[in-house]
């Protein structure tokens, strides 16, 4: 993943500068972060440099799961399928089909996914009642 996302990161480079507004939009983006104009000459030899060690750091340093938000978008009354021998098969509880708002929900009650329990939202973005 870590080689995926740092070839993306330097083969898009040129993409960025493709017209003359996306050159003065990535200028312009130097200046407000307080970045040398010369920030773009030394990138792909930055990106290439960074480690899988320096991601985990960064990580642990910045991301706090227990305040993460999660969003979750689907039919909540949809089968939840699990990958078993190359094929996916209804994930079962008891004997019983698990549904996308069932397993979510057992996710919020054991804590798992952080301490704000589950809000389902209307296709409003209105809690549901």
């Amino acid at each position: 993943e870590l080689t995926r996302e740092k070839q993306g990161a330097i083969l898009g480079l040129p993409g960025q500068f493709a017209t003359g507004q996306a050159a003065l939009g990535q200028y312009r983006r130097l200046v407000y972060f307080g970045l040398p104009l010369d920030y773009y000459s030394s990138y792909v030899a930055k990106v290439g440099a960074v480690n899988a060690a320096q991601i985990t750091a960064a990580a642990k340093k910045h991301l706090k799961p227990g305040q993460a938000v999660w969003l979750v978008v689907g039919d909540g009354n949809a089968e939840m399928k699990v990958r078993t021998d190359g094929k996916d098969v209804a994930l079962l509880k008891d004997g019983k089909p698990v549904t996308l708002r069932a397993a979510l929900s057992d996710l919020a009650t054991r804590g798992d996914v952080g301490t704000g329990g589950l809000v389902e939202l209307d296709t409003d973005g209105r809690p549901k009642s």
